[in-house]
């Protein structure tokens, strides 16, 4: 397939991605008074001719790394996030900044089914790219996802109009939900095929979403200069309040068109709005300790409910497990939404970024992974078409992850523990990737759920201090160049963990 064929839906792809980005457009400002007023933007891919690249579902990926300084350990200040990302961009690699200066994210192409293992090939070579950029300027991403040592106070922030309004400074109100923006992760965009496809994908994501998080988390128990005994990332995503969990439309719904009418009437009624566009079209944050829903702007005198604001109040809805997001180009048309598969995976330098675009292709693109795991978790009291029954379940798995205290395989996962799903997860993944080109991927995620041996497991039996992981920071440069493994996206930190351990030593 040429290059030229992806070209226009790239351009697009790359605008939308940023889910930070600032809003605008000139043509498309109607008002919004009723779903009917915005219900064909939801219908998915194949019913949308004016997609850029045409009518078909594309797969995309975002890989967050927290950047530092390799001599000082000092998180990137703004300039330099600034200065690393344009010299980046002239080398042709594609990334963005986040929130926290340190944070940048390089971006994939979107991809089709049949061409999945170029996104995982063009992946592997940015991050090849841009950390060879970064042993140039001295600038590499932490090789525990987060930084282990950098409290959220010590973060430089990149200044945008849009992050000026929303963090710059926080609502005290909203300090929690900030700090959940400077830590990095990874994100995987589909665009969905019709409103069942994104149900089949939100599904999943609810039942597997701690799972993936203790299948991918790398840090070594100590998160912004402190000893941490459960999951960093569930942290991170208890910090959102209303703008963050699961909605309740996600347990709750039936098909797909019950799914987009209960998302439309979410973003128009749901008090979460702390920034919205006035009438003259200047993004402003609302007044402290006030929440606003879309369909009370005008009465409450603080914008006018139009596309603009429909589309800002979406975008202020960050949820767990998989957020419905914009396809827009960087004029600011839109096109369609989006499957962004949002709080599953966690950033890290080995197999992270390709055990995540595997568990993503299978999540969106697998047929029988989707009967599979319905049935596998039924026998965990889990329904995939009645998620609403299993509830409670749900939930206790959230929290077992996020208070883990070092024990993985013994946690509780429905009504059977970890061990019993992992072992008969890996065999749902095999019999998915059999005579597959990306099984020869796999290597790292199988040994992880069939041996009981996660990153964030090992690395917290290898580290036994703060001052021994800050160690291992500033010798990653010379460390990588003798081993390059320990940046291989083919290994775990259980295949690598005698190098470290020799290291320390």
């Amino acid at each position: 397939m040429s290059k030229n064929f992806f070209a226009p839906f790239l351009k697009a792809w790359q605008c939308y991605i940023n889910a930070m980005s600032v809003i605008q457009t000139q043509s498309q400002n109607w008002p919004v008074s009723t779903k009917d007023d915005v219900r064909a933007l939801y219908e998915g891919a194949l019913s949308n001719p004016d997609l850029p690249g045409g009518p078909v579902s594309k797969i995309g990926m975002e890989l967050e790394l927290n950047l530092y300084n390799s001599e000082t350990l000092a998180p990137l200040s703004e300039e330099e996030s600034k200065r690393f990302i344009c010299e980046g961009r002239q080398k042709a690699i594609v990334i963005n900044h986040e929130p926290s200066a340190s944070t940048l994210e390089i971006l994939t192409d979107p991809f089709a089914k049949g061409d999945f293992s170029d996104l995982i090939t063009q992946m592997n070579r940015r991050f090849d790219e841009l950390w060879n950029l970064g042993l140039e300027r001295g600038a590499l991403p932490s090789p525990f996802g987060y930084f282990p040592h950098i409290a959220p106070a010590q973060h430089h922030l990149t200044h945008n109009d849009r992050y000026i309004t929303f963090w710059i400074p926080p609502r005290s109100d909203m300090v929690s939900a900030f700090e959940s923006f400077l830590d990095p992760s990874i994100q995987v965009s589909v665009s969905y095929r019709d409103p069942e496809h994104l149900l089949q994908i939100i599904r999943l994501s609810v039942a597997l979403e701690p799972f993936m998080i203790l299948t991918t988390e790398a840090d070594a128990g100590f998160y912004e200069g402190s000893k941490i005994n459960g999951s960093p990332r569930t942290k991170i995503l208890n910090r959102r309040g209303r703008n963050g969990g699961i909605p309740d439309f996600y347990f709750t719904a039936k098909s797909g068109e019950e799914l987009i009418d209960a998302h439309i009437e979410y973003t128009m009624n749901n008090k979460h709005l702390f920034a919205c566009f006035d009438n003259n079209g200047i993004l402003e944050k609302l007044p402290e300790g006030v929440w606003a829903s879309f369909s009370g702007l005008e009465n409450q005198g603080y914008g006018p409910q139009n596309l603009l604001n429909y589309r800002q109040a979406q975008s202020e809805s960050w949820r767990r497990t998989t957020n419905i997001s914009e396809i827009r180009n960087e004029e600011g048309t839109l096109f369609g939404h989006r499957a962004e598969i949002s709080s599953l995976f966690c950033s890290g330098l080995q197999h992270q970024r390709v055990t995540g675009s595997i568990l993503s292709y299978l999540l969106s693109y697998c047929n029988n992974f989707y009967s599979n795991i319905n049935e596998l978790t039924k026998d965990f009291g889990i329904n995939l078409c009645d998620l609403e029954s299993a509830r409670a379940l749900l939930e206790q798995n959230f929290e077992a992850a996020h208070h883990h205290d070092g024990r993985y395989y013994d946690l509780p996962f429905g009504n059977k523990t970890v061990k019993d799903f992992a072992h008969a997860f890996s065999d749902v993944i095999q019999h998915c990737l059999q005579d597959s080109v990306l099984q020869k991927y796999s290597a790292p995620l199988m040994h992880i759920l069939t041996e009981g041996r996660p990153d964030w497991l090992v690395n917290r039996e290898i580290f036994e201090s703060l001052e021994q992981q800050k160690s291992y920071m500033r010798a990653l440069p010379d460390l990588t160049s003798t081993h390059p493994e320990l940046i291989s996206a083919y290994q775990c930190a259980d295949f690598t963990k005698d190098i470290i351990k020799g290291f320390l030593r």
